[in-house]
């Protein structure tokens, strides 16, 4: 397999779930929902950070209780409210 194709790096980067497929067998609909469920959980960990840093900005709460709040370190907390 050449050095720089992307199935090389996408294996790489996802060898804990390439491993577990080749190992158990593929279940499609189990495959999907844990997806959705992933996403449904994506979905409200990002509502919580743009309610948190909305409390912020509006200087109803401190960034140290918004990121303890949201379970992560200030520093993480303020690079997550750059990318918002």
């Amino acid at each position: 397999m050449p050095e720089d194709s992307a199935i090389k790096a996408f294996m790489t980067a996802n060898r804990a779930e390439v491993k577990r497929m080749c190992i158990t067998e593929y279940n499609e609909v189990k495959t999907l929902a844990d997806e959705r469920q992933e996403g449904r959980a994506e979905g409200r960990m990002e509502g919580t950070l743009a309610t948190l840093l909305s409390l912020v900005r509006k200087g109803l709460l401190s960034e140290e209780r918004a990121a303890e709040e949201a379970h992560m370190s200030v520093s993480e907390f303020q690079e997550r409210a750059k990318l918002a």
